[in-house]
């Protein structure tokens, strides 16, 4: 167990509990990008060890966030809908398994839930997720969205091939989970208007970006900003990139 706790450094906290209407019109929500939760792996760019992660997971409860979904989002931004008093999306990228063995557990124990998106020719392979892993992880409140089929620069890809990609990974994810695949992850991040209107014809809701913003609008839903996070940060510099401050 990692220590000390953040938890009494934060300068202010947010008051968790009731949610409220938020919206519609851009909102402050930010949304993490995680790779690897990884003990044997250098932290860095891909890869937070599971103790760092604790600590800010720790710093995210103990300044008010609350997580929610994709989902939650678009409606508040299109329409107004209920949000806590402090939002935040967790999304981890490509379906590895540390995210089974290391964040879920780091993750509810701190109340909040993740998006997990999965590569779908990936399913079952060494040291990634099962449809079994994937299924118990939406049955405690996790998202399972798609990262495309093969995690191809989607830019390089026209005609079947690109539909192959952005619309046969949401069919074999659907047909191996036996659920809704909601949303989307670019892959590298990498976009064009193309893309994005395969992505958005292919029934997607929303679709993940990058970026360092933390404000979320309908002109980008479907290039959300989401936030890189380096396993080289502080705790302090994670919560400076999330938005909140915590005491020295």
């Amino acid at each position: 167990m990692p220590s000390p706790s953040p938890a009494s450094q934060v300068a202010a906290s947010a008051t968790s509990g009731e949610w409220r209407i938020a919206g519609p019109g851009i909102l402050d929500v930010p949304i993490l990008l995680y790779h690897h939760i990884d003990p044997g792996r250098p932290p860095g760019k891909f890869n937070v060890t599971p103790a760092q992660f604790e600590l800010q997971v720790q710093s995210l409860a103990a300044g008010g966030f609350q997580s929610i979904t994709p989902a939650n989002l678009r409606q508040a931004v299109l329409h107004g809908a209920p949000l806590p008093a402090r939002p935040i999306i967790i999304t981890i990228d490509d379906g590895h398994e540390n995210a089974y063995v290391y964040a879920y557990p780091i993750l509810e124990k701190y109340g909040f839930d993740a998006v997990i998106y999965v590569v779908a020719n990936r399913l079952w392979s060494t040291g990634c997720l099962s449809a079994e892993q994937l299924i118990e992880l939406s049955e405690a409140g996790w998202e399972v969205g798609s990262h495309s089929m093969t995690h191809a620069d989607l830019t390089t890809r026209v005609g079947r091939e690109l539909r192959r990609e952005i619309f046969g990974s949401r069919e074999q994810l659907e047909a191996s989970l036996g659920q809704e695949v909601p949303s989307f992850a670019y892959p590298f991040g990498a976009f064009s208007p193309e893309v994005a209107g395969q992505v958005r014809a292919a029934g997607y809701q929303t679709a993940m970006g990058l970026g360092t913003s933390t404000l979320q609008g309908r002109g980008n839903l479907y290039y959300l900003s989401r936030i890189p996070v380096n396993g080289s940060w502080t705790v302090s510099e994670f919560a400076a990139a999330v938005g909140f401050d915590i005491r020295p």
